[in-house]
Parts: structure tokens; sequence; C-alpha cells
């Protein structure tokens, strides 16, 4: 792996990880707000918890 691939890896992990696909997937699912329920955090086990899959 070159250095502009890995560059590219970086930059394309850390758009990924600044989505909230927790809030995302909770509005798509349930019509919640994680954030407003149970632990109140945005997480994957409060998303769990508050959507129920």
């Amino acid at each position: 792996m070159n250095l502009l691939s890995l560059a590219l890896a970086g930059i394309i992990a850390y758009l990924l990880g600044s989505i909230p696909f927790g809030v995302i997937f909770g509005h798509l699912f349930k019509g919640v707000d994680v954030r407003s329920g149970g632990s109140k955090h945005m997480g994957a086990l409060n998303t769990w918890r508050m959507v129920g899959f």
C-alpha cells in the first residue's frame, strides 16, 4: 500500500466515523431519537435497546 492510498483510507475512515449512524438508524427504523432515551448516548448499545433489532 503506498502513501496515497493509506492517506485516502484514513480520510474515508474519518468521514465515516463522523456520521451518527445510531441516530440515523433510530429515525429510519423506529422514528425515535436515541439521544432522548435510555442512556442518552448515541452508541451501538443504546441504539440496540431503543430500536430493538
